[in-house]
């Protein structure tokens, strides 16, 4: 629900507040479970390739006026700042 859900509530409110402004752009960040599954983590894959599918739909919505969106594999360990 967080994955998938709450970026497209993300991406909703910071295209709304982009358009008026000119060019800007949308991240998105995934992990490989968005092209693949992995066995017993359907729910992480199920949110990655539903957030794959949304930066895609997002871009031929958004793109044409003027907001670049992309979205980014990235496997590994984010460091925390705390």
């Amino acid at each position: 629900m967080v994955s998938a859900f709450g970026a497209f509530f993300a991406a909703q409110q910071a295209a709304e507040r982009m358009e008026p402004n000119g060019p800007d752009a949308i991240f998105f960040t995934d992990a490989s479970a968005g092209t693949k599954g992995f066995a017993q983590s359907a729910e992480f894959a199920i949110g990655k390739l539903g957030m794959r599918a949304l930066a895609q739909s997002a871009a031929r919505e958004v793109g044409p006026k003027g907001i670049d969106v992309a979205h980014f594999n990235i496997d590994g360990c984010v460091r925390s700042l705390r």
